[in-house]
């Protein structure tokens, strides 16, 4: 997924790499910039989750980040 994403004011980068094994691995980057003040959070799956293909870590990353705007945005 090559495009950025807005979500409730916050910037959504998937960040999703290949692993040496052929998986794809979800990291994702969460921005928010109230113009002053700029708050960047990296954000990970976790270990054991992995993915056949970039486009699907990427939409995993996206729900994710999601995940935890809605918690703690």
């Amino acid at each position: 997924m090559t495009d950025d994403l807005q979500y409730k004011g916050f910037l959504i980068e998937p960040e999703s790499q290949p692993t040496p094994e052929g998986c794809w691995i979800p990291p994702v980057v969460v921005t928010l910039d109230r113009g002053n003040q700029v708050r960047t959070t990296p954000l990970s799956s976790g270990t054991g989750i992995d993915f056949a293909n970039e486009a699907e870590a990427d939409a995993y990353a996206v729900k994710l980040a999601h995940a935890w705007i809605d918690r703690s945005g």
